[in-house]
């Protein structure tokens, strides 16, 4: 081949090089300038990012009643100290991994340990409870002025000691009738509310006419003016910033199923109120879920009763099988749009447990949860209950009306 020819193939690879070398720096330049106009500096990024930056997502965890019997808090003492703790050993995860944790507490503290049908406990129950994970305690409910005036303020004392907030008594008359909490810059408020008997003057808990002090307590009554009552804390509740507002109803007749007067309140409630959700307690028993719509005609679930999370009523004692021994967790999973203000979704989970008492050297009482491999837990293995479990499971879904 002629040199000239040679010398102009060089000259050619040369150029193809230096053109496939330049066009690689170009391309990893851009790429580079890419990623940093992604890089968020205080004032604008990527609006993928923003996007997802403002749907904020939140667990909100709820429990039954805690029936304080004094059996349960005498198999929970040792050396003069009432600790309930190992009772939700197995269940705890689910109420930690919680952003807000509620349950409702059916005792008081009033100095002295005594059971139904006037309870009180030992304090010693608040810390228990915040060490397992709680964020509010419920007080609204039957048995909340067991004690009076000062049994009602001993244990609003008691819990918050222990840093547990409370909603559904107060210490002051103006006191907010609601909790609130804020979880991702999302602000939830929960309302906790009982049913109360009488009226005017005569308007008591558990047989016990409050007087002036029913001034302390959200209570209500199965009527019109009940159902605008918690309508109207809805309200202040909204005014005072909440995103979300859920109300925790103590109602309904003991160990039944739905009654006619839950039904007609939450249907006044929900006609009068964009309230999101509704957890029932106080009938001692799993009673039916279901869905209905508030005043905004969004879709609002509601668990009538949610059963015991802890009590000595069992079914060798009373005469309803397993059921008081059987509940749900129910965990309200909600993703929040921050840009919109309003709630993208809102679903439910029902986490069934069966409450397990049994004597290993001394009487026990475990709350074990009815999901995965349950029949495995060592508490089931040392009582030989793992059937009982298994009928509980049935049961509870049953009475709540869905299928697993």
């Amino acid at each position: 081949m002629p040199a000239a020819h040679r010398q102009k193939d060089r000259r050619k690879y040369r150029f193809r090089a230096r053109f496939f070398l330049l066009l690689i720096i170009v391309i990893l330049l851009a790429f580079a300038i890419v990623r940093v106009s992604m890089i968020p500096d205080g004032g604008s990024r990527d609006t993928s990012q923003a996007s997802d930056s403002n749907i904020a997502g939140m667990d909100i965890m709820f429990a039954g009643d805690l029936v304080m019997h004094t059996s349960l808090l005498q198999a929970s003492t040792s050396n003069g100290t009432c600790d309930i703790s190992s009772d939700f050993r197995y269940i705890k995860k689910y109420i930690k991994n919680a952003d807000i944790a509620v349950c409702d507490l059916e005792t008081t503290f009033s100095g002295s340990t005594t059971g139904y049908p006037r309870f009180s406990s030992p304090s010693s129950v608040a810390d228990s409870l915040a060490g397992v994970g709680f964020d509010l305690v419920g007080t609204a409910n039957n048995h909340a002025y067991d004690y009076g005036h000062s049994g009602l303020m001993k244990t609003l004392r008691g819990l918050k000691a222990a840093g547990l907030k409370t909603a559904g008594t107060r210490g002051s008359a103006d006191g907010k009738r609601f909790a609130m909490f804020t979880v991702d810059g999302v602000k939830v408020a929960v309302m906790p509310y009982t049913f109360a008997t009488g009226s005017g003057s005569t308007t008591g808990l558990n047989g016990l006419e409050m007087g002036s002090d029913k001034q302390y307590v959200n209570y209500f009554t199965y009527s019109r003016s009940g159902a605008k009552k918690i309508a109207n804390t809805e309200k202040a509740a909204r005014k005072a910033g909440a995103d979300i507002v859920i109300a925790y109803m103590h109602w309904g007749e003991e160990y039944t199923q739905v009654n006619s007067s839950q039904k007609t309140l939450v249907k006044r409630l929900l006609k009068e109120s964009t309230i999101d959700a509704v957890i029932g307690s106080h009938p001692h028993v799993v009673q039916k879920y279901t869905t209905m719509t508030n005043s905004a005609g969004a879709k609002v679930p509601v668990y009538y009763a949610i059963g015991n999370l802890l009590s000595n009523q069992r079914s060798e004692i009373l005469d309803h099988g397993t059921s008081t021994e059987e509940g749900a967790l129910v965990d309200i999973s909600i993703k929040y749009d921050k840009d919109k203000d309003r709630v993208k979704s809102l679903k439910t989970e029902a986490i069934p447990y069966w409450l397990d008492k049994y004597t290993d050297g001394k009487v026990k009482y475990r709350i074990i949860p009815l999901t995965g491999e349950y029949k495995n837990n060592e508490a089931l293995k040392v009582s030989g209950h793992a059937a009982k479990a298994a009928k509980a499971k049935k049961d509870i879904y049953r009475r709540l009306g869905t299928d697993n």
